[in-house]
């Protein structure tokens, strides 16, 4: 995840990605009930080759409540009946989106006091093959926020690949949504820079998550 200065390196992606639509029926927004707009498999599969098969077609666990082909009556029912409905709510700052960061009465996850890190100089993933090389790595906590970060790898003569905004979280919707930095333009986006996750699964297992294990995480 850091980087000696050293060398400048460059990555050009480009991805074309045509979709047909018909002109006899359009909306704000295309689903999969949608045959007209929506993609076909083929346009997919042409997709999913430009980026070495890394598209993941997935199913919400509660696609029978949905409106439209998926839509199951019984099962909704059911879902209904054995899931609660309580909030989940999961924060690293005090910085606050009235959208999606508040609710009242749910369960709120603050990580603002979980604030460490610490230097690697000879990293190594777990599980990965005796004779990797080592490299220059930082493991932090949820709270590290951009300004520590940037400033930790410099007490290490290194520079991060991180955000621009000094008090935005390095963990959470900055690395999920990909990461783009002042450094982008050489080292990519910071979420290329990502050795290893450790991850609490929503049934309640801790595990690793890299190149080497639990890849479907990572």
């Amino acid at each position: 995840m850091l980087r000696k200065i050293k060398q400048s390196e460059y990555l050009l992606a480009a991805f074309c990605f045509t979709l047909a639509a018909c002109a006899s029926q359009q909306s704000c927004k295309c689903r999969p009930s949608d045959p007209c707009c929506w993609p076909a498999l083929n346009d997919w599969n042409q997709l999913n080759d430009t980026v070495n098969r890394h598209v993941i077609q997935t199913t919400p666990p509660g696609t029978a409540r949905y409106p439209g082909e998926f839509h199951n009556k019984i099962a909704c029912e059911m879902i209904t009946s054995v899931y609660q409905s309580s909030d989940l709510i999961a924060k690293t700052s005090y910085m606050i989106d009235f959208r999606e960061s508040t609710g009242a009465y749910a369960l709120s996850i603050f990580t603002h006091y979980w604030q460490e890190a610490q230097f690697h100089s000879d990293f190594t993933s777990e599980c990965c093959a005796v004779s990797t090389k080592g490299q220059n790595a930082v493991t932090i906590s949820p709270r590290m926020q951009w300004q520590d970060m940037h400033r930790f790898a410099d007490e290490h003569s290194s520079i991060i690949v991180g955000g621009g905004a000094s008090t935005v979280g390095c963990i959470g919707g900055f690395l999920q949504s990909g990461g783009h930095s002042p450094l982008s333009s050489i080292y990519g986006l910071a979420m290329d820079q990502v050795l290893e996750m450790k991850v609490v699964l929503p049934s309640g297992e801790y595990i690793t998550a890299n190149d080497y294990q639990n890849q479907e995480i990572y």
